[in-house]
Order: C-alpha cells, then sequence, then structure tokens
C-alpha cells in the first residue's frame, strides 16, 4: 500500500476504483492478508463501470424471476 492507495470499506466501491485505474483496497485486507502490494491486487470480473452495472441488473431480473416461480 502507498501513500496513493485508496482505502475503502466496501468491496463494490473497491471494485469501481479499480476498474477506474486507481490502485484500491479494501480495509480487511491488509489487516487479515498478509502485506499488501499493488502488483498482489485481485481484478474484478468486469472491465468497466457499466458492465458492473449490467451484472448487477441481471443478477438482480434472475432473483426477481426465481422468486416468482415460488
Amino acid at each position: 500500500m502507498t501513500q496513493t492507495s485508496i482505502v475503502t470499506y466496501c468491496g463494490a466501491c473497491r471494485g469501481t476504483m479499480q476498474a477506474a485505474g486507481k490502485d484500491a483496497v479494501h480495509l480487511l485486507a491488509p489487516i487479515f492478508g498478509p502485506t499488501y502490494n499493488r502488483d498482489q491486487a485481485q481484478p474484478r470480473g468486469y472491465r468497466t463501470e457499466d458492465e458492473m452495472w449490467e451484472r448487477r441488473l441481471e443478477t438482480k431480473e434472475r432473483l426477481d424471476r426465481f422468486k416468482k416461480s415460488e
């Protein structure tokens, strides 16, 4: 972690910052994990914030369909 790292308490916020090219780390990562270095950052499953929101919407729609089928 460096002076320019952004520390977040929200995993989604960390992912958004990382998708924007920032060095972001979740608050608990340096506490419970080994010493954090930027080269250890795990990429998110999406490349852009738009892709993240599209996936969230798709997941919500799937859950809504599942709830209706019960």
